[in-house]
């Protein structure tokens, strides 16, 4: 049923890429949570010259979908990406991170993290979601 979202996406970022544009904003990150992360990705996929400066994916699966391969656009991404997922996450997810990080072995931009105690939806690890975050943004080059 989540499919059928998907041809969504591309044009729903590019118009929140627009207006973040027009209102000033040069430097974007994109973000994405379980789906979201996948559609982030697949945003990727159609999208190798994105006009963003990093992307943050949390909770992300290794899903080979019809109309998206995550392994195959991490490995074709150079964008400083954060692949964040917890000790506790859905077993999708934690049992595919080597397949993540060995799809993404290419680009010098990407850091996967395990964050200890945390499931899917960082119950209770607010804060440190929060922290991962922000750290990993003042790793972007300021240049980007």
């Amino acid at each position: 049923e989540y499919l059928a979202l998907f041809p969504e996406v591309s044009p729903r970022i590019d118009a929140a890429i627009a207006f973040l544009h027009e209102r000033g904003y040069k430097r974007i990150v994109l973000i994405g949570h379980s789906l979201g992360a996948i559609m982030g990705t697949y945003y990727l996929a159609q999208h190798e010259q994105a006009e963003i400066q990093g992307f943050i994916a949390i909770g992300l699966s290794a899903t080979d979908l019809p109309l998206v391969s995550v392994p195959d656009t991490l490995g074709k991404t150079r964008l400083p990406l954060l692949d964040l997922y917890g000790s506790d996450d859905l077993p999708t997810i934690t049992s595919t991170a080597w397949t993540r990080r060995l799809a993404a072995s290419d680009n010098p931009n990407y850091q996967q993290i395990e964050a200890d105690g945390a499931n899917h939806f960082f119950h209770a690890k607010d804060d440190a979601l929060r922290q991962y975050v922000l750290d990993w943004l003042q790793t972007l080059n300021p240049e980007n």
